[in-house]
């Protein structure tokens, strides 16, 4: 409707930031909340506050996203100028941030099989199950009904990658390559939802009535295209990942040097950056993600265990 105004075209730019701050706000209080029983080390240094609890541990995250909600729906008018745009590209950027560290620990050697199985047949079986579901329950066309599934069967890295990487420190696993093997199937299992998805919200809005794709615009077409740009994230990923291993010519084999591993953190955290954002503006919006996961997993061959993979963590920890 031209004359509806949307949430973003509300308020002016300092209102917006002020919402969304507010949000931010609730959202660190609730982690703080439930960090202090399970105990947690302060960022940027290595003081470690002790568990209130260690009984019953509950993820940090669980108390993020209630605070978040309660935020987002009870501040009254207050939210009416949160920037729903500004915070789709900062959910983008962090979900990129994940995924590149998700990349750096990729490690197929031994565990080809595994990862497609895990990749697949939990996620199929159980959209397969959500969508007989939908059907059955509401009645929804059988492309909303799937777009439904695999929106639900995708995994979340950001709660799976992280709680991997700290069994991974912890040593949980490890003979056995299972951390590692999770973080590469849930790296795969998301390329493939979104994809799936977007074929299924294309197929939905072309069989509604009055339709508002193009003639010309057929599934088939709709398909070669998520797939090119699949490809194309892929090609650009391990190129630009092959190049970063141009640092392991600027220090000795076993040499540790915080100066130089900083600069692979920028550098990793500029493409975290830049890549979502060039996708956005080329369009190309499946590439996305492939190019981060295979970019770090280039680097993680050419750099081995002389990754950023702690700095990422620690800036991780502020998103």
């Amino acid at each position: 409707m031209a004359g509806a105004a949307t949430a973003d075209d509300k308020g002016t730019a300092s209102e917006k930031i002020v919402a969304l701050l507010a949000v931010v706000v609730f959202a660190v209080i609730g982690w703080g909340f439930l960090a202090l029983f399970r105990g947690f080390t302060i960022p940027c240094t290595k003081k470690k506050v002790k568990a209130l609890c260690t009984t019953v541990q509950i993820p940090p995250l669980v108390g993020m996203i209630i605070m978040g909600c309660i935020a987002r729906n009870f501040l009254g008018e207050f939210m009416e100028f949160y920037p729903n745009n500004w915070a789709h590209h900062i959910r983008t950027v962090c979900l990129s941030v994940i995924l590149l560290r998700g990349g750096l620990e990729l490690d197929f050697r031994g565990k080809g099989i595994t990862v497609v199985l895990l990749t697949l047949c939990p996620q199929i079986c159980e959209a397969i199950g959500v969508a007989a579901v939908s059907r059955l329950i509401f009645g929804l066309p059988w492309a909303l009904c799937f777009a439904n599934g695999f929106t639900l069967a995708a995994v979340s890295p950001a709660v799976l990658v992280p709680s991997m990487m700290h069994l991974h420190t912890e040593k949980y696993g490890v003979k056995k390559g299972i951390p590692t093997t999770l973080i590469a199937a849930s790296s795969f299992d998301d390329i493939i939802a979104i994809t799936i998805f977007g074929v299924c919200k294309t197929i939905a809005f072309r069989e509604a009535p009055g339709a508002v794709a193009e003639e010309d615009d057929s599934i088939g077409k709709e398909v070669g295209i998520n797939i090119g740009q699949i490809f194309a994230g892929l090609a650009v990923g391990l190129s630009v990942g092959w190049c970063m291993r141009i640092f392991n010519k600027c220090h000795k084999p076993g040499e540790k040097n915080k100066c130089l591993m900083w600069v692979k953190f920028i550098v990793c955290l500029f493409m975290a950056f830049l890549v979502p954002i060039v996708c956005e503006i080329t369009k190309f919006y499946e590439a996305k993600f492939v190019c981060i996961i295979f970019f770090g997993y280039m680097c993680f061959m050419g750099w081995g265990e002389d990754k950023p993979e702690h700095y990422l963590a620690v800036f991780w920890g502020f998103c």
